[in-house]
């Protein structure tokens, strides 16, 4: 939990949802190491297993496999009938979402598990006395892999079910969530596959609505499975993915990338935005090296490639830390090794206006696939005219309709050649290609 780091959620291979309060067992191991401390020549401080708090009901939860699990931002709860609500505690998250390739997305809500916070303390502080694992499942081990509570059945199961569907019909595979996690009333989220869709959907459910349709738009993103779905930390909009041998970049409300990478000699397993720089990302690979993007300095090619590891790297995260001096990147593999990676300055430190001219270029770049959405279009409607053209000279139909299509057909190619026209003026412009041989900033190279 980003708001209480003593509470611990996971998902299982099973669909089942674990939930866990190890701040008892924090203290009691720091307590252990200080008395170890004490004591010279003393055995080695054994790491006390914890009971979880709640385990969900297993034909309450998924019927397969968890992909993904996040926590909403602080206040907001999601009650059993879809309402959307900012709660007292606005300091506090008390929801999480997981998903699965199964087809849906359940919310949580933990302050069910509240009233059995220090029994399941009591539980761990037991189990972690006798450094044992035996007592963490003890008398109520099989009642809480039913998902009920052993002393009074309480039964632990999502508030509420959002379903995803594809375009094509059936259920989403879904691997990756992201929700806005900066506005606590945004209820709309996007939603990765296994097969390289991308969903974008609504979990709030609207009123007088019986059966709504929460999917609002599915987008054939990338070959394989989605990896990565990550919002910018700098721009709302802005959406990270990672599949297969690229990286798209997504504004909201668009069906259409503004930015695709060039393909990567081998698969990405992972990616992320670098948490400083609003023109960095950091992708991996599964050859165990990571690539480092800086689209401000170069937009075609990685900036920089390191190899971290000799097998696939499965896991990327920044550490969080207000110190500007460094910077650290954690990369897992599937060895099951923890790499701790220092970034260099000039990765972590943005330049001047460095937001601003990010927002420039997803602005250029939006722009390009506007005009080439338009271009096409246009290309399409003088070829579907041409069609018509030569049914009209087939079906022996009057010159005078002939012509007047004939000459709609060369209208469409002339402004489509006008505004060519005018895109290259404006480039040539820009970058002073009319200078005497091509001189940057319109001076004259001295022979």
């Amino acid at each position: 939990n980003p708001y209480n780091k003593g509470i611990v959620a996971a998902g299982c291979y099973n669909g089942q949802v674990i939930l866990w309060n190890i701040e008892d067992a924090k203290k009691q191991l720091e307590a252990q190491r200080s008395a170890d401390d004490d004591e010279q020549g003393s055995e080695e401080t054994l790491i006390p297993s914890i009971a979880p708090s709640m385990v969900s009901s297993i034909d309450k939860s998924h019927s397969m496999c968890i992909t993904d699990l996040i926590w909403l931002p602080a206040g907001v709860e999601v009650t059993k009938d879809g309402k959307v609500a900012i709660g007292s505690d606005d300091n506090a998250s008390s929801f999480f979402a997981t998903t699965s390739v199964d087809g849906r997305v359940l919310f949580w809500d933990t302050k069910v598990a509240k009233k059995k916070e220090s029994e399941a303390g009591e539980n761990g502080g037991e189990a972690g006395g006798k450094g044992s694992s035996g007592n963490a499942q003890g008398s109520s081990g099989s009642s809480r892999r039913r998902g009920k509570d052993s002393d009074k059945g309480t039964e632990w199961k999502a508030t509420w079910s959002v379903g995803l569907v594809r375009e094509q019909g059936g259920d989403l595979a879904a691997t990756k969530l992201s929700f806005n996690l900066k506005d606590s009333l945004e209820t709309a989220f996007f939603a990765g596959s296994m097969d390289g869709e991308i969903a974008y959907a609504e979990y709030h459910k609207p009123e007088d609505v019986q059966h709504p349709e929460y999917t609002k738009m599915t987008i054939d993103a990338h070959f394989g499975a989605i990896s990565t779905l990550q919002r910018s930390p700098f721009f709302e909009d802005i959406v990270l993915s990672v599949g297969e041998w690229s990286f798209k970049i997504w504004k909201e409300g668009l069906s259409s990338p503004i930015f695709a990478s060039a393909s990567a000699t081998t698969y990405l397993t992972m990616g992320c935005w670098s948490p400083t720089r609003p023109g960095v990302i950091i992708t991996a690979r599964e050859d165990g090296m990571i690539e480092v993007w800086d689209l401000l300095d170069r937009s075609h090619e990685a900036s920089m490639v390191s190899t971290v590891s000799s097998s696939s790297i499965t896991s990327l995260k920044f550490y969080e830390s207000s110190s500007s001096s460094y910077q650290l990147l954690a990369a897992g593999d599937s060895m099951g090794k923890l790499h701790i990676l220092e970034l260099p300055r000039n990765l972590r430190r943005p330049i001047l206006n460095e937001k601003e001219i990010m927002q420039s270029f997803c602005e250029r770049e939006l722009e390009r696939v506007q005009y080439v959405g338009s271009t096409l279009k246009t290309f399409k409607n003088i070829a579907d005219d041409s069609n018509k053209l030569l049914d009209l000279g087939d079906k022996g139909v009057d010159q005078d309709l002939q012509d007047e299509q004939q000459q709609s057909m060369l209208e469409l190619i002339e402004k489509s050649e006008q505004e060519y026209l005018k895109l290259e003026k404006e480039y040539r412009e820009k970058f002073n290609l009319d200078a005497p041989n091509g001189a940057a900033n319109g001076e004259v190279p001295v022979s």
